[in-house]
Order: structure tokens, then C-alpha cells, then sequence
């Protein structure tokens, strides 16, 4: 496998994808992508499970999904097992992290007096 290649389920699916897909099955198509960690977990379906931080431009916040797993729900085969999201849960202390700050400049949302000043210096860094 090339180092540009994902890994793949079982279906042919990378873990971007599987995440994408279950957050529009709950209705989230507009968000930014702030961080994501492997959990050391691996689903039935062949890929570790993942959690991931999104900032959603409808409220504001910033939420962590995790992928598992949920023996129930039919698969693209037609079988019972395939991926789900775990309710998210409001997280918090990422004010002032790059990562963040990027979210809420992509989304369009603005910025505190505090994050406006983290993007002065880190533009006076670049320069």
C-alpha cells in the first residue's frame, strides 16, 4: 500500500469517508475538522476505531464523535454490523489552539480578543 493510500475497510472505505457519511445520516454537512486520535480499538469491519473533534458553524462549538460499532445496523452488504457515531459530547480548553482557530477562520465564525491576538503573533512567525 502506498504512504498516500488510507487504509480500507472491508467495503473499500477510509475512515474520513465512514465519518462523513455518518455525520450527514444525522444531518451535519457543514463543519470543520479540528482533530482526530486513533482509540486502539479495531471495529469489525476491519478499521480502528476513531475519535474526531468537528466546530459545527450552527452553534458554534466544538464536538468529539467517536466511530464504533453497532451490530445492528445494517451494513452495505445487507447485514447486521456496520459503524455508528457515539453521541457527542461539548468539548472544551480548545480555545486557543491553532487547530481551533483555523476551524473558526474556515467557517467563518469570529474570533475572541484572545484568538485574535494567537493570529497576529503566528502571522508575525510566518513572516
Amino acid at each position: 500500500m502506498g504512504t498516500d493510500q488510507l487504509p480500507q475497510d472491508k467495503w473499500g472505505n477510509n475512515l474520513g469517508e465512514i465519518f462523513r457519511a455518518l455525520l450527514t445520516e444525522r444531518g451535519i454537512t457543514e463543519y470543520a475538522s479540528v482533530y482526530s486520535t486513533a482509540e486502539g480499538t479495531e471495529l469489525p469491519g476491519g478499521l480502528e476505531a476513531c475519535s474526531f473533534w468537528i466546530l459545527t458553524p450552527s452553534d458554534g462549538k466544538l464536538w468529539d464523535y467517536t466511530i464504533a460499532w453497532d451490530s445492528e445496523k445494517l451494513n452495505p452488504d445487507g447485514e447486521k454490523g456496520y459503524y455508528t457515531l457515539t453521541e457527542p459530547r461539548e468539548a472544551a480548553g480548545w480555545e486557543d489552539k491553532p487547530d481551533y482557530i483555523r476551524a473558526r477562520k474556515e467557517l467563518g465564525l469570529p474570533f475572541t480578543e484572545e484568538q485574535e491576538r494567537i493570529l497576529r503573533e503566528k502571522g508575525k512567525e510566518n513572516n
